[in-house]
């Protein structure tokens, strides 16, 4: 969805929640599952929906019969001013819709239905009437200036505070998840108790390290040859039962990125175009370019996987880590992963052992 169209579905639903007057029908969508999650809640909640009350229905899964939910939109509510209907991960805005996108053509002003659904194809019939009839929203993961604000709200209403470099600390922390970022701020808000400020050292005792902070903090160690830095953190991400295979596959997609970067950089491109070009936000929209692209990726990054997208602030300080690595040995480094990776697929080698040898050698000073 084009931003313009996605901010009119956005302003149309907060003004909706806002006034307490509805659409016909809502649905729900998109790579921010908290947000998704935060609207139906809320539609829920103002609408009266209740699923122990006769006129609330909830319809899930991909086998749902179309015909029993317009047959319960189309039945007057009980001693009440309105049906809902909820609908969860039917699949129908993407196949098996027509029937209900006939029925939201002319629907009844008695019932609304409440759509969350995992994918969504903006081209079916089933999405261009909601659009046109509802709100048709796709909530997507959100830039570090929206997460900035998002703290400072919440902050605001706990009347507590952070300073710039102890947000971009937590944020770094959480990555771009909203249910992380949540929650790691509800931990802080109650460790500090009575204290106003929340501080660096704060984040530091109470918030956890996600399995991509830990692998960005471990290729910022080997980046400087900080062997006791690198070694604690593979040790910590096994404590929390990361399996060998799984940190090699997400350390190598970030070696590659970093061979990338610097590709680039000796091109001579600037350090926006990079941003522009490895962000998470220069994806395909449509479902089926984003599929090409991720198999032309894989194919591009030696069987590690899909290349990753990254935020812009991350992918700044990726820049520096690549200004302090040659080609040579960026390439040096892979060559090495993809000979562990071999190793222990094939037996010569238990996978533990094979990374923690890779990481020694990664780390040593020549």
């Amino acid at each position: 969805m084009n931003p313009k169209l996605s901010k009119e579905q956005e302003t149309r639903l907060k003004k909706d929640l806002r006034e307490k007057t509805f659409h016909p029908v809502y649905l729900l969508y998109g790579p921010e599952d908290f947000m998704v999650r935060y609207y139906f809640r809320k539609l829920k909640e103002l609408l009266g929906a209740d699923l122990s009350d006769m006129n609330t229905q909830l319809f899930e899964g991909k086998d749902v019969n179309v015909d029993q939910i317009i047959d319960a939109a189309q039945t007057m509510p009980f001693f009440a001013e309105r049906r809902v209907i909820l609908l969860r991960n039917t699949g129908l805005a993407k196949a098996g819709g027509l029937a209900l996108a006939k029925y939201l053509e002319e629907p009844a002003d008695t019932s609304v239905i409440v759509m969350m659904e995992e994918d969504v194809d903006e081209k079916c019939k089933l999405a261009q009437v909601i659009q046109n009839t509802g709100v048709l929203l796709e909530c997507k993961k959100q830039g570090r200036d929206y997460l900035r604000m998002n703290v400072a709200g919440r902050l605001k209403n706990v009347s507590k505070a952070m300073t710039g470099n102890a947000v971009d600390y937590l944020l770094e922390r959480t990555g771009d998840s909203m249910y992380v970022l949540s929650n790691e701020l509800d931990k802080l808000i109650a460790y500090v108790g009575d204290r106003n400020e929340i501080t660096m050292e704060d984040v530091d005792a109470i918030c956890i390290r996600v399995i991509d902070d830990q692998i960005f903090r471990m290729m910022e160690a080997i980046t400087v040859c900080d062997q006791k830095t690198t070694m604690d953190t593979y040790y910590d991400l096994l404590a929390l039962k990361e399996a060998p295979a799984k940190i090699l596959k997400m350390l190598a997609g970030q070696f590659l990125a970093l061979l990338r970067i610097k590709t680039m950089r000796n091109e001579g491109h600037p350090v926006s175009a990079i941003v522009r070009e490895m962000s998470y936000q220069n994806l395909p929209k449509d479902s089926e370019a984003r599929k090409i692209r991720e198999e032309k990726d894989k194919e591009s990054n030696l069987g590690f996987g899909p290349e990753p997208k990254y935020h812009a602030y991350r992918l700044e300080k990726m820049v520096e880590q690549a200004g302090r690595c040659s080609a040579e040995l960026l390439q040096r480094d892979i060559a090495m992963m993809t000979v562990a990776e071999q190793d222990f697929k094939s037996g010569r080698m238990d996978d533990q052992i094979a990374l923690e040898m890779l990481l020694l050698r990664m780390t040593q000073r020549d």
